[in-house]
């Protein structure tokens, strides 16, 4: 990561850190936070802001797919599936939820449950 990354994303923690403070049940700042927080690799903080913004809004389904992301990138693969469960279950055409889910089965030793979710994936996609 470059110096000009670091600096942006640290710029950006202090902006939505503040704009948090100024309104606390704002999610929409919260997720942008918790997405700054992943990309500087921060994958516990992160889940904390994703597991606040759900109990603001707990039925919003890119919130559990994104935490399912950060338990990947953990290697947290259970908690990973638990999570990315309930975005599918909040939105049954999340793509990108049945791909991670995939992941996170076949990391975890599951390959048919991987297959499945693979094919899954591809049933959801939509044509280019």
């Amino acid at each position: 990561m470059s110096y000009t990354n670091l600096f942006q994303f640290d710029s950006a923690e202090r902006y939505d850190l503040r704009a948090l403070d100024l309104n606390p049940q704002d999610t929409f700042t919260r997720n942008n936070l918790a997405a700054v927080y992943f990309k500087q690799g921060k994958y516990r903080r992160s889940i904390e802001m994703y597991q606040e913004n759900i109990k603001l809004d707990p039925g919003y389904a890119r919130d559990y797919r994104n935490m399912g992301g950060c338990y990947l990138k953990m290697g947290i693969y259970d908690s990973a599936i638990i999570v990315l469960k309930k975005a599918i279950l909040f939105q049954p055409n999340a793509i990108s939820a049945y791909r991670y889910l995939s992941i996170a089965y076949k990391q975890s030793g599951s390959l048919d449950s991987a297959k499945k979710y693979e094919a899954l994936s591809q049933q959801n996609s939509y044509p280019n």
